[in-house]
């Protein structure tokens, strides 16, 4: 008999619920997500909703914001910033000392997508362009090895939500979820071959 997927997970030879850490964040994140996210199995953004992170999940459209955009820009008590590196990038510090002086929350917004996806959504939406961009400070190399023509330096979605976890003062969290995601890639990985991974 043909062995069924985790309804959860969806892993059907390594089901990976066991690892899944459950974490308690402080902090608001959303994922704007490419549209070509939606259907890779190597996306890495869904796994911050399955660790139970503060996470909202938005998809991107080129001509106008969605939605869920423009209610959380209503939302004077929320302070949006882009996580992407540019020469305007302002640092963890600023967006901290501008969030104080303006009594408002952080609500920091990753780009779920490639980083040649990335860019063209930065520089084909005009929507986005009042966005404050915030540079985040890379502390370790990525694990990430499941997609092919990727930068060196370059984290993953799930990667930059540790370390920006982390670098806000959490980092039991980002230890639990780097952890996580160093047993997630051989799983990952013997589930794309169709077995169970070796112990």
């Amino acid at each position: 008999m043909t062995q069924q997927p985790c309804l959860q997970c969806g892993f059907q030879f390594n089901c990976i619920c066991s690892l899944l850490p459950k974490l308690s964040s402080e902090h608001k994140l959303m994922l704007l997500i490419h549209p070509n996210e939606q259907a890779r199995d190597t996306n890495t953004g869904k796994l911050l909703i399955q660790c139970q992170l503060n996470v909202t999940r938005v998809v991107w459209e080129r001509k106008c914001p969605p939605a869920e955009w423009s209610t959380m820009f209503a939302d004077p008590s929320l302070l949006p910033v882009l996580l992407f590196p540019s020469e305007e990038s302002l640092t963890l510090e600023q967006v901290q000392k501008q969030s104080h002086q303006q009594n408002r929350k952080p609500m920091f917004i990753i780009l779920d997508a490639t980083w040649q996806e990335a860019r063209k959504m930065i520089n084909k939406s005009h929507w986005l362009e009042d966005i404050a961009m915030m540079g985040l400070v890379s502390q370790a190399n990525s694990q990430y090895q499941l997609r092919r023509n990727q930068q060196d330096g370059n984290l993953c979605t799930f990667e930059v939500a540790a370390q920006l976890l982390g670098q806000l003062g959490e980092h039991e969290n980002q230890q639990q979820m780097l952890d996580f995601f160093q047993h997630y890639i051989p799983h990952f990985q013997a589930e794309k071959s169709g077995h169970a991974l070796k112990s």
